[in-house]
């Protein structure tokens, strides 16, 4: 705009006649002065804080981000223009006309969520023009938030009847000590209504006070999510994208019912990952990988689990998936292969003689209505034999 002014200026010195644009030129030139010295006496103090809910989000979900600022200076702001980004998944703005000092003000916008991932949230920058609009000020907060996108999850039944297959739930371990010279498990301070039948007499004369025998130890169920990353076992990367979404849902699933589960992800450098957020968010990144191979990882799971679970989340199961499964197989677990794959593949047949149940879904199918067909005749059949 002061440009613009001084053009005129110079111009009317050139032509020498026209006071119009002498006139013009001198109220742009001010203008723009006094709007420079206006954002520089507003010199931008702020604060700013952003709340993002709700707190944990599934692809295809939507959250909502509120900013808000804070005038921290003496000196009102007249325009004030805040943009905030979610980088890969959009970016908002929303500008209020007049911001006195100790006012603040709050912008709210909601983000669908998709595709899965982990996404840098601002930092937002706020930018202040004087009155007129001639010039203006910016700054970047310092504020960067993380989005942890999870894989979407579908709600997956008929685990219960798990219980009655593996004896999960109904079976003790002895830790074997042994105290006043009889063979049971441990000894604790007795309770109301605990059965009179099991106090240990000798040890309580010694203490003097009731101690009941602790006959049974409930065993820890334990789980294992095999997740398959080899870019040559899916048939495109919609199905790789529909087996992580497999294993987001049986993990949450497993989860839900109290077993400790450990997710694994299948490659030349095997891991595994023990806590449900550390899952979650390697699921929310990981990516299919060519060249790897998943014999390594038969030896490291051959002890990961006795009298649990194994799931197997692949596209196109081969021989590999199968070694991977067998290691657990003379372990007493469970194993369950879940496919993401439209069509039928030829190892099939060998799963079902080897017991290994399978859940086929394509890559725009639904997980929880395979999962439920599949399971609720088998593990019904199980617990009636």
């Amino acid at each position: 705009m002061m440009g613009a002014g001084l053009a005129l200026v110079l111009l009317w010195a050139l032509l020498g006649n026209d006071i119009e644009l002498l006139l013009t030129g001198a109220f742009l030139t001010t203008a723009a002065v006094i709007g420079v010295i206006w954002v520089r006496l507003t010199g931008l103090a702020l604060t700013v804080e952003r709340r993002i809910s709700p707190g944990t989000v599934n692809e295809g979900q939507t959250v909502t981000a509120a900013i808000t600022v804070r005038n921290a200076g003496r000196i009102r702001i007249a325009n004030l223009f805040v943009v905030d980004e979610i980088r890969g998944l959009g970016l908002a703005s929303f500008e209020t006309s007049l911001l006195r000092s100790g006012d603040s003000a709050t912008g709210t916008y909601r983000v669908s969520c998709r595709p899965r991932g982990i996404y840098q949230v601002g930092p937002p920058k706020a930018t202040a023009t004087d009155p007129l609009g001639l010039a203006e000020v910016s700054v970047v907060a310092d504020l960067v938030d993380r989005l942890v996108v999870y894989p979407a999850v579908e709600d997956l039944d008929g685990l219960p009847s798990l219980a009655a297959r593996t004896g999960l739930g109904n079976q003790s371990t002895p830790d074997r000590s042994q105290r006043g010279g009889e063979d049971f498990y441990t000894l604790r301070q007795y309770q109301l209504g605990d059965d009179l039948r099991r106090v240990h007499w000798p040890w309580s004369a010694k203490t003097e006070e009731l101690m009941i025998r602790q006959l049974q130890t409930p065993q820890h169920a334990e789980a294992v999510i095999y997740l398959d990353t080899r870019a040559n076992a899916y048939e495109s990367g919609d199905a790789f994208e529909q087996a992580v979404r497999g294993a987001a849902s049986a993990l949450a699933h497993l989860a839900r019912f109290g077993l400790a589960t450990e997710v694994w992800f299948g490659g030349s450098e095997s891991s595994g990952e023990k806590t449900y957020r550390g899952a979650m968010e390697q699921l929310a990144v990981i990516t299919p990988r060519w060249h790897i191979h998943l014999a390594p990882s038969a030896a490291q799971l051959e002890d990961m689990v006795t009298d649990g679970v194994l799931v197997v989340v692949t596209g196109t199961p081969d021989r590999e998936v199968l070694t991977i499964i067998r290691a657990l197989g003379s372990r007493r677990a469970f194993p369950i292969a879940m496919l993401a794959t439209g069509t039928t593949p030829p190892i099939l047949g060998q799963f079902h003689r080897e017991g290994i149940m399978t859940i086929v879904s394509s890559e725009d199918g639904s997980w929880a209505r395979e999962w439920r067909r599949t399971t609720q005749g088998s593990w019904d059949a199980a617990s009636a034999r």
